[in-house]
């Protein structure tokens, strides 16, 4: 009953897949490669034995769609990791909802998510750009700032698009994701 769910599944500590609310992808081993392995692994155990790793947002390997993924270790008696759990809930639903929250005066509002590291849209109104760098020169100078440790929190700034309309764009740095 979870809406726009990608997956529940179980994987043994080399992410191969035992189970899956998909069965077409139990025997799926998602990590193939030791660095990205590792990278989970090491995120799985600093969650400790109660916490949740939050990946944030990923392609996933089992579907190839852009997804929210969370994982949370399994341990045997003696408290060594020996698999995991996890969650992956499809974002485009996301997005669609978000595009849909009314902000007071803006009735023609959308929203977006770039990640600062590589000034890569996360989330956008057109699909096709999630995974392309945002060309737009203030989001790229803001992003630029945010690495530099410039700037931090949130703002907003004015710009006149392809299309010589005029826009007002608010943002806020999240660091976390």
């Amino acid at each position: 009953d979870i809406d726009n769910l990608e997956g529940i599944w179980i994987g043994d500590w080399n992410t191969h897949c035992i189970s899956h609310t998909n069965r077409d992808i139990v025997g799926m081993v998602t990590r193939k490669d030791a660095e990205p392995l590792q990278q989970l692994r090491s995120s799985i155990s600093d969650a400790g034995q109660t916490g949740v790793y939050n990946a944030g947002m990923i392609i996933s390997p089992a579907s190839n769609q852009q997804i929210v993924s969370m994982y949370k270790g399994v341990y045997n008696e003696k408290g060594s990791p020996i698999g995991f759990v996890g969650l992956g809930i499809f974002t485009n639903e996301l997005v669609t909802n978000l595009d849909e929250l009314k902000i007071k005066g803006m009735d023609d509002s959308t929203y977006s998510m770039v990640n600062v590291k590589d000034n890569k849209y996360v989330f956008h109104k057109d699909s096709k750009m999630i995974g392309q760098a945002a060309t737009n020169k203030q989001i790229g100078s803001i992003c630029d700032k945010i690495k530099a440790g410039e700037l931090s929190g949130d703002g907003s700034f004015t710009y006149k698009g392809d299309d010589g309309i005029n826009y007002i764009s608010t943002y806020t740095y999240i660091p976390e994701y």
